[in-house]
């Protein structure tokens, strides 16, 4: 994996946004609901990150958070997995 300088590592991304939730990705991608879940990510809180999780064939999209309250929230209005 490639790490340009100051992007954020999946282990920083862990260590410092610890609650997460995980959304699976159909085959054809989120389409518009990838702009929903943005959106509704940024109203819990502006400070959120994300990153991906690929198992065989299948993807997954992560949207994580520093408080357990904020990925509860995104969770119950969005769906997915806290992880």
């Amino acid at each position: 994996m490639v790490v340009r300088k100051g992007q954020l590592t999946p282990a920083q991304i862990d260590r410092e946004w610890p609650h997460q939730v995980e959304i699976a990705v159909p085959p054809l991608g989120l389409g518009s609901r990838l702009n929903e879940l943005h959106v509704a990510a940024a109203e819990v809180d502006a400070g959120y990150r994300t990153r991906s999780r690929t198992e065989g064939a299948d993807h997954f999209i992560r949207f994580c958070f520093r408080t357990p309250g904020t990925a509860k929230a995104f969770r119950d209005s969005c769906g997915g997995d806290l992880v």
